[in-house]
């Protein structure tokens, strides 16, 4: 079976249609204006150390003939290629890439992140990584993090253990690679022995794949609790990420760092999103 794409969708889905519409509509007025990066300075100027990371899933290239499986995705919300380079050349010229992996050793040493900093990560592991972002990403040199799913490795519409291997290799400078469980369930849901059993599997497959240490983890389904977020301290995971669609302010705690989606949504609303007006 063809591994779902988590994408959450387009959009304000559960704001009132009409409240959604509103805020739609103050987005477009005032990012016209040039609104966005003025919000972006007063919320950083209020929230000093605000820690911003987008959570992506697919980049779908909407060119020739598309399977229906590509066109759901859409539908939920995910990039096209298009989508996807426009996205980022909007956003590299207001904010700096920073990697997941050293904005998380910033914060065990205490140091501030720096002010317009944002962080890209990509859950799951599918083919559009090999084929559409990491040409992208490398072109522009923007660092980014890959989770895997190390039992979802070689079904369809997935990187297969070669071609994450690959990355790798021609990434190295770029990608952080993090594990995100074996079998993408809730560890959670299962009993404190297992989800350990399923962390350190996780971790060890991805090693084995990309050839080097890994010291990120996301948390399938966003889901943890204080006894998960113990075994990744135990084991020395330098932080954790899960999902929650708001910006990290305050005493960010790097084994529960929430994530803005990023997604199909109007760009003046994205805009926004990533300033602070979540």
């Amino acid at each position: 079976m063809r591994p779902r794409s988590t994408a959450a969708g387009a959009g304000e889905r559960r704001l009132p249609a009409k409240r959604a519409a509103i805020k739609q509509g103050l987005c477009d007025v005032l990012w016209r204006a040039g609104g966005a990066s003025a919000f972006r300075s007063l919320f950083n100027l209020l929230h000093p150390g605000a820690v911003r990371i987008l959570s992506g899933h697919r980049v779908v290239d909407e060119k020739g003939a598309m399977p229906e499986g590509d066109r759901r995705d859409l539908e939920r919300g995910c990039l096209s290629r298009a989508q996807f380079i426009d996205r980022i050349d909007s956003l590299r010229a207001r904010y700096g890439f920073l990697s997941l992996l050293d904005c998380a050793v910033l914060l065990r040493k205490g140091l501030p992140v720096p002010a317009h900093a944002l962080i890209l990560t990509f859950d799951d592991g599918f083919r559009d990584l090999y084929d559409s972002v990491l040409p992208a990403l490398a072109d522009r040199q923007i660092p980014f993090t890959i989770f895997l799913t190390t039992g979802w490795l070689g079904k369809p519409g997935m990187l297969t253990a070669q071609q994450a291997g690959e990355m790798a290799e021609r990434g190295r400078t770029l990608i952080s690679w993090g594990a995100h469980g074996v079998t993408h369930r809730p560890l959670t849901g299962m009993h404190l022995s297992e989800a350990e059993r399923e962390i350190a599997a996780s971790r060890e497959q991805t090693e084995e794949i990309v050839g080097s240490p890994v010291r990120l983890f996301c948390y399938p389904d966003g889901k943890y609790n204080a006894d998960v977020r113990r075994i990744l301290a135990s084991r020395g995971f330098e932080g954790a990420c899960a999902t929650g669609r708001r910006i990290n302010v305050g005493a960010v705690d790097r084994y529960a760092l929430q994530r803005i989606p990023f997604e199909n949504e109007p760009p003046a609303r994205f805009a926004f999103r990533v300033a602070g007006w979540v």
